[in-house]
């Protein structure tokens, strides 16, 4: 729905001519507008011929934002074509995702990571002010909040990134981005630095992320499903005493489980970089399949009763699916 034409629900769709993915080339790319009716029928409106193919677009301050190589525009609805209305050119490759809250864009891309960008209505400008420390390959990402971003690679890792405080209400406090324009790059790249809060690697492409709840009055926590069909989920543990007991769990579980393969299960949930801030639920679940003595052998180096795990082990589980 654009902020223009109020009365009107659009669909956009991203479209190419003759496209070849090896070599990836075409003869022309448009965004085609249509028009929904009352009865769900789709009525042809104009079509936008853009520079590049639009693999990321969303709804924006009322208005069109698409990524297109390493450009973000911003368009209006015409009579004839989408109207141009704001421009920024990245130094980034192919941008594959767009995530937006209020004036705030989190741009992701397809080998350099996300970047957060900010939009100056007074000026017409957006402004990038944050990136990423590490070169990662983005598939999908999901916003948290204002400030946090979850991102899955093409690797299989999935990380938490956050942008620190400071920075984010910097940001928003310069309501004509002089200040934000005037400080200086950082290696190539954005004036300031995410941090990265969490990493894990689920052996699988990550294609879609959704944050609720599986049941009734259960906790909220976010699913995501991979390409090769795998779905799982990501619950945040709210106290200190369960991320303690969790830790000390997974710790004597590593100790006690023979692999198969006799593979290091570490370096497995490690192999693209070191787990970080993130208990390993497959892991939790090994325990059941231990035999008594095993068991008895990890309560007794933990100082607690057997049924006593099994039951915290349970708790967590009907939290979230159960």
């Amino acid at each position: 729905m654009f902020e223009s034409d109020p009365n009107e629900v659009y669909l956009i769709v991203s479209t190419s001519v003759g496209q070849t993915l090896a070599p990836n080339s075409n003869k022309g790319t448009f965004l085609r507008v249509y028009k929904i009716g009352q009865d769900g029928q789709l009525q042809f409106v104009h079509k936008t011929k853009t520079e590049s193919l639009v693999l990321s677009m969303t709804q924006f301050q009322g208005k069109l934002l698409v990524g297109m190589q390493n450009m973000l525009v911003m368009y209006d609805i015409g009579t004839k074509q989408l109207l141009r209305k704001g421009f920024l050119s990245l130094k980034c490759n192919q941008i594959v995702d767009l995530q937006t809250q209020g004036f705030r864009v989190v741009v992701s891309d397809i080998r350099d990571s996300v970047r957060y960008v900010v939009y100056k209505p007074l000026e017409n400008l957006f402004i990038e002010f944050v990136d990423d420390t590490i070169q990662r390959h983005i598939t999908k990402s999901l916003m948290l909040d204002y400030e946090t971003v979850l991102v899955g690679d093409k690797f299989g890792n999935i990380s938490v990134l956050r942008c620190p405080q400071e920075v984010s209400e910097l940001s928003d406090e310069d309501n004509h981005g002089t200040l934000m324009m005037t400080k200086r790059p950082e290696l190539n790249g954005a004036p300031y630095r995410l941090r990265n809060l969490m990493n894990f690697y689920v052996g699988d492409l990550p294609t879609s992320f959704q944050k609720g709840a599986l049941n009734i009055g259960g906790a909220e926590c976010i699913l995501y499903t991979c390409l090769q069909g795998k779905i799982g989920c990501l619950h945040p543990l709210e106290t200190l005493k369960e991320i303690n007991f969790f830790k000390e769990l997974q710790k004597q579980i590593l100790t006690e489980l023979e692999p198969l393969t006799d593979r290091d299960f570490l370096k497995f949930r490690g192999y693209y970089m070191p787990v970080k801030n993130c208990i390993d639920g497959d892991l939790m679940e090994e325990y059941f399949k231990l035999s008594g003595e095993k068991r008895l052998k990890i309560a007794g180096k933990m100082d607690r009763l057997p049924r006593e795990i099994d039951r915290r082990i349970s708790e967590m589980r009907s939290k979230v699916a159960y």
